[in-house]
């Protein structure tokens, strides 16, 4: 860009040059030196020569109007790739780390198939077999309530995350939405673009994390409730036993 800029003030002081040369020609001609009684000038040449260097001059000035374009080009190419400052990748990816701590930490039953399903068939029959020891009923319902429990203490905490971020959120909407309307390239702009689809990205990731600890929450409830119910027909099947000890006067 120094080069283009260097040949424009070139071209320039070579235009003044001309205009110097047609300025003198004309003080020449006006002051008409006489030698030996004869005129020595020439009209013919002397337009020749101020056609020649208005054909000169004009030359000149196409030139300077094509680098000033060129410049002008390679400033906004300049502009197009200029990288935005500051953005907000760091504080969104800290975001979704801190979801996933919240879910990794869950206790009770694990966020994971396999395990989920051995856990739930241990703890949750659909039906107790005859002869079931009483410590076996106490161990079963005491998981379930622990996992009930924290099951809903998981729901809290990433309600609580959810609620936290949107001051952040919004902060960072209001930074993007700024770096936008001052973007001065294609980059910029690009860059803009991409952080408002992250954040929606982050918030739609939030909202899914939030939706299956609260239908975690809800599904062990109703699980317990239903297991329990389970535990407790056999209870009473192995109250009654054979019924003999109830048949009065025999």
């Amino acid at each position: 860009m120094s080069n283009c800029l260097q040949c424009i003030s070139h071209y320039k002081g070579r235009r003044s040059l001309i205009k110097g040369a047609i300025s003198l020609a004309a003080v020449c001609a006006a002051t008409c030196c006489f030698a030996d009684g004869l005129v020595v000038f020439d009209p013919l040449n002397y337009n020749q020569s101020v056609l020649t260097a208005m054909r000169s001059l004009q030359q000149i000035n196409i030139e300077v109007m094509s680098l000033t374009k060129q410049t002008q080009m390679l400033i906004n190419s300049t502009k197009n790739v200029t990288r935005a400052p500051e953005n907000i990748a760091e504080q969104l990816r800290a975001n979704i780390d801190e979801i996933i701590h919240l879910i990794s930490q869950a206790n009770g039953l694990a966020f994971k198939v396999n395990v989920t399903t051995n856990q739930f068939q241990s703890a949750y029959p659909i039906q107790y077999s005859s002869g079931t020891s009483e410590g076996r009923f106490e161990q079963d319902a005491s998981a379930r309530r622990s996992n009930t429990y924290e099951a809903l203490g998981e729901a809290l905490l990433i309600q609580s995350q959810a609620v936290e971020s949107l001051n952040h959120d919004s902060a960072n909407l209001a930074a993007v939405m700024g770096r936008s309307s001052t973007a001065i390239g294609s980059l910029q702009a690009q860059q803009a673009n991409n952080e408002l689809l992250s954040l929606q990205v982050k918030q739609g990731m939030q909202n899914q994390a939030l939706v299956a600890a609260q239908a975690r929450a809800n599904a062990l409830h109703d699980a317990e409730r239903m297991a329990s119910e389970a535990a407790a027909v056999e209870r009473f099947k192995q109250f009654i036993g054979n019924r003999q000890a109830y048949v009065s006067g025999r």
